[in-house]
């Protein structure tokens, strides 16, 4: 573990729109990383959204799905590929 705890972290609070179209409380996510950062720009798609993440060490980019129905933290460690 970095002992200065060098983390880009985040969390998203998340809504949806309801029936009755009102928004309505879904649940929290946290992000975190060692190695990079999270772009700004959040893609939108029916089950969830999805953050892409810049490797700053070379590696490719990761992108990950947050599901609605089952929202869980997501957090790349340093060694990650």
């Amino acid at each position: 573990m970095d002992p200065v705890g060098n983390w880009n972290n985040g969390y998203y609070i998340i809504y949806r729109r309801n029936d009755r179209d009102m928004f309505e409380y879904t649940g929290t996510v946290h992000v975190g990383s060692h190695i990079g950062c999270w772009k700004n720009e959040i893609e939108f798609v029916e089950d969830g959204f999805i953050l892409t993440f810049d490797n700053i060490q070379g590696q490719p980019a990761i992108r990950h799905l947050f599901r609605y129905d089952n929202p869980e933290d997501f957090c790349i460690p340093r060694h990650a590929h």
